[in-house]
């Protein structure tokens, strides 16, 4: 992966700098002391799985515990580094043109939809990234550019956040990726909490409007409403929904409910259960 070659370098120039100056720059945030908990757990349950042959390879066991330390130093570095309100309001709208982007390129190379009815086409991410991992991303996005629009003060840099969003949002739609809506309507609920709870009437507005003017759309939201309410009893092989139901079923009794207390092991469980809550607890209980 190419982030994974670019996060070696900043981190190397990072670390050297930071050495130059006599140590590392001190990380006080209310994450630390949980991740660190959580992955001396993961090391104690990967070893004691692995003496238990519940581990088949430790090398992927390994490189999972890696990925996640790696997740967590781009969080120190981005959180000791930036050190002003202009700094972090650059990279900020950085990040939402870059899903402007990919977005753009979505629209733009548009995949076959394996033959659904009204979706011929659609928007998904560089080098056939798959539609739902894209809709991912473009949910941090679109929540970023909201979160922007509202916090930045009127003029071009609003204005800019602004078209971004609405670019990025088309494509979130078009990738006709129902985890995709899902996650959006979870992520722009959240402003009902906070003070710009204007932003969820406006994203009601523009859903409503895009449900009945947008066919593909609107089609999909019925099929996924219809997927869902049938998902506790349906037939796994046509409702993916179900499919998920009955894997975390095996997941939890075969692997969760045997080691409740010290779990199985990093590795012991695939990433297909497609269910982060419950892979962590069959990790480590």
């Amino acid at each position: 992966r190419v982030e994974d070659f670019i996060f070696v370098l900043v981190f190397g120039v990072w670390f050297f700098q930071s050495m130059q100056k006599g140590r590392l720059p001190t990380l006080r945030s209310p994450i630390l002391q949980p991740f660190l908990v959580l992955t001396a757990v993961s090391v104690f349950s990967t070893m004691w799985g692995a003496a238990q042959g519940l581990v088949p390879d430790l090398k992927y066991s390994f490189f999972l515990q890696a990925k996640r330390i790696e997740y967590f130093l781009i969080f120190w570095v981005v959180a000791s580094t930036i050190r002003s309100e202009a700094w972090l309001r650059l990279l900020t709208l950085v990040f939402v043109f870059s899903g402007t982007v990919a977005a753009a390129y979505g629209i733009l190379n548009p995949s076959d939809s394996y033959g659904q009815a009204v979706m011929d086409t659609r928007v998904q991410g560089p080098e056939g990234e798959n539609y739902n991992t894209l809709a991912g991303y473009l949910v941090v996005c679109i929540g970023v550019g909201l979160s922007a629009i509202a916090g930045f003060p009127k003029g071009r840099e609003r204005l800019f956040v602004l078209l971004c969003t609405v670019v990025t949002t088309g494509a979130l739609l078009m990738t006709f990726s129902r985890e995709g809506y899902i996650m959006l309507v979870g992520s722009v609920l959240v402003f009902g909490f906070t003070k710009y709870r204007g932003v969820v009437f406006a994203a009601a507005v523009v859903a409503l409007a895009l449900f009945f003017l947008a066919e593909p759309v609107r089609e999909n939201v019925f099929h996924t409403m219809e997927t869902v309410q049938k998902a506790p009893n349906d037939d796994p092989g046509g409702n993916s929904l179900t499919a998920r139901f009955r894997s975390w079923e095996y997941r939890w009794n075969g692997w969760f409910l045997k080691q409740p207390l010290l779990g199985n092991g990093v590795g012991s469980v695939a990433l297909s259960v497609d269910n982060e809550y419950l892979l962590r607890a069959c990790e480590v209980g």
